[in-house]
């Protein structure tokens, strides 16, 4: 069964790095295949290689989709709702200081 996760892309600096290799790590403990779509582009990401994300050019609002298919997909399916609700919206959030 193939998942579909439609959202809006929320990061104000577009898909960098930071958020890219997050994406990449969560997608990276599956075995599913995982791929972003920027429906505005229409440029398509496998979503285990941070630099075919940040190839995508997408731009905060733009309409984007995780797809998801494979042997885990339902439990990549779910950890990439989570991680689209409350991890990638923060991706930009200021890092604390560094410990001295």
């Amino acid at each position: 069964m193939i998942h579909e996760l439609p959202f809006r892309f929320p990061l104000k600096y577009g898909l960098h790095a930071r958020p890219a290799s997050a994406f990449q790590d969560l997608a990276n403990l599956y075995a599913s295949s995982i791929t972003l779509v920027n429906e505005e582009s229409h440029a398509t990401a496998n979503g285990k290689s941070t630099l075919a994300l940040v190839g995508t050019m997408t731009k905060e609002g733009d309409r984007c989709v995780v797809r998801v298919d494979g042997v885990d997909g339902d439990r990549a399916a779910d950890a990439f709702r989570k991680f689209l609700a409350d991890v990638l919206p923060h991706c930009d959030d200021e890092l604390p200081p560094p410990a001295t």
